[in-house]
């Protein structure tokens, strides 16, 4: 099992030797050779030391670019039998973490919060730009689940592939331990943007260890299941496995403390992925041996089912032909997962300024976007998406175009109503009784009538069976600053109450409740839909 024995030599040799390096600064470290081929994809400068990227297929207005991260030890060839059948419906890119492939070194330590930040460097600078599909491979599962709770309005969706155990165990002075027996509450060092590793920081004695160990893991580069992989892939990986930058790739002292950070963000909601659709696949033929293999298998498959729960839309799947390396073993399974999810993930975020497919009229702004619009059960038609409508005192959450592309813009209530007049043709805000008798046809808000709100909030949030696709779009508050991003969709109404106030529709996620409240603050800016009667 290749990936378990690169993982002991990062822990027993690379750990020994990296820890007795000098503080990296300064250029680009060189491997002692060169690739046998050219990239298939491009080399983008991140911040002095440069990462590969290999995307296919085409961008389609509105829909998900498909990110794949790999296991450890890994690199983008080792998507070779899942990219080619992904790119015929999604634009999909691979890449290569820094040391690793064609990657250029880049700062230690290679913490998580590293790699994600250069991840998401490396898909600004390539001109990759959300929504994004992620799919994490074993240890490729705790990043992307890291980059989903440092990125969330940039993630729409989540495939896992035989990831990474929540509380994984590790050797500690020669037992067995829980990771989070391990915790210590050690500081985890801040993200690094400049200053890559080079050789010269590397004591001999750690170099000449870490020659030997990557010479090491040659002769089984290509074991089983990988000797399924192309011919190509299977040559690059024979070189990429013999570089020393392979060895210092994978070295995270703080892996412990981060998968602690990981646990505690997981424990703060009972669905911190929300609505979001996600795939867990499992492997069906176990890899676990020994006395205590089926009790580890079946609390293998256990973690698995409650990461799948982390997302109301969360499925787990057991791939019955594989194991860990699940993408190589029944590539067409994890194909077939990613157009699930890049397809409900399609359909729940409808961009503001792309034509939908869905049932419907297509309205224009003076701006050129279009919006769909349908006759709810009021027999009223409303938009069923999100104004983005560009005028004074309108605003992208967090000054961010690509917020604004898939949750439309927030505006202060004067600037609601002025928006939706800018449509014409009787387009206009709804008032607090039309978002009322509205609501009510699906449940109703939560009053005091005894109804809780949840049936209409399920009914009318994105992905919904009402099709109004309501978005939680958080808010911005008078002093600009922005608030409850995927926690709350609040959408102004017309009527106002009392001086500086007005009724306003709010989506709690925390309490999966719709509310109609009166005290909606003038100057703070909203998400708005609009009404033609």
């Amino acid at each position: 099992m290749m990936q378990r024995d690169v993982r002991l030599l990062l822990q027993v040799l690379a750990w020994a030797a990296l820890l007795m390096l000098l503080q990296a600064t300064a250029i680009q470290a060189q491997n002692e050779s060169s690739p046998p081929f050219s990239p298939p994809g491009k080399l983008v400068d991140v911040g002095g030391w440069r990462l590969h990227i290999n995307c296919t297929g085409e961008t389609r207005v509105g829909q998900p670019t498909v990110i794949l991260e790999p296991g450890i030890g890994d690199f983008s060839v080792e998507w070779s039998l899942v990219q080619p059948g992904v790119a015929k419906f999604a634009r999909v890119c691979s890449y290569d973490r820094a040391g690793d492939g064609w990657s250029d070194w880049g700062p230690h330590p290679r913490t998580f919060r590293q790699i994600v930040y250069e991840l998401h460097t490396l898909l600004d600078k390539a001109g990759v730009k959300p929504p994004l599909v992620l799919v994490g491979q074993s240890y490729g599962g705790w990043l992307v689940r890291l980059y989903a709770f440092t990125y969330p309005s940039d993630v729409v969706g989540m495939v896992l592939v035989d990831a990474g155990a929540d509380d994984p165990r590790r050797m500690n002075n020669g037992k067995l331990a829980r990771s989070s027996e391990l915790v210590k509450g050690a500081p985890i060092p801040a993200v690094k943007t400049s200053g890559p590793l080079r050789v010269s920081d590397i004591p001999p004695e750690a170099l000449r260890q870490m020659k030997a160990g990557a010479q090491s893991l040659v002769p089984k580069a290509n074991d089983s299941p990988r000797d399924k992989l192309p011919p190509e892939a299977q040559r690059m990986r024979t070189w990429a496995l013999g570089q020393i930058g392979h060895i210092a790739a994978g070295v995270n002292p703080f892996e412990i403390e981060e998968l602690a950070v990981l646990r505690a963000e997981g424990a703060k909601s009972e669905n911190p992925f929300g609505d979001k659709p996600l795939i867990v696949l499992t492997r069906g033929i176990p890899e676990e041996n020994g006395p205590d293999g089926e009790a580890l298998e079946a609390e293998h498959r256990r973690n698995h089912a409650a990461v799948a729960k982390t997302s109301r839309q969360g499925k787990l799947i057991i791939a019955t032909r594989s194991g860990h390396h699940i993408h190589i073993d029944e590539p067409e399974l994890v194909i077939q997962s990613i157009s699930d999810v890049v397809d409900a993930a399609d359909k729940a975020f409808v961009p503001v300024n792309a034509i939908s497919e869905r049932k419907g009229d297509v309205l224009k702004d003076k701006e050129g976007n279009l919006y769909t619009a349908k006759t709810m059960l009021d027999g009223k038609r409303w938009m069923t998406q999100n104004l983005n409508i560009e005028l004074t005192n309108s605003y992208c959450y967090d000054d961010k175009q690509a917020i604004c592309h898939r949750f439309g813009r927030l505006y202060t209530w004067e600037a609601a109503k002025k928006a939706c007049d800018m449509l014409g043709d009787g387009w206009r805000l709804p008032t607090e009784d039309e978002w009322r008798e509205m609501a009510k046809q699906y449940g109703g808000v939560r009053d005091d009538s005894g109804r809780t709100g949840k049936q209409a909030y399920e009914a009318l949030l994105v992905g919904g069976n009402s099709e109004f696709n309501a978005l939680l779009g958080g808010n911005r508050d008078s002093d600009g600053k922005y608030f409850r991003l995927d926690a709350h969709g609040f959408y102004w109404s017309a009527t106002e109450h009392g001086i500086g106030e007005a009724w306003f529709l709010n989506f709690g996620r925390g309490s999966q409740a719709l509310y109609l409240q009166n005290d909606g603050e003038k100057p703070s800016a909203w998400s708005v839909r609009c009404i033609r009667p």
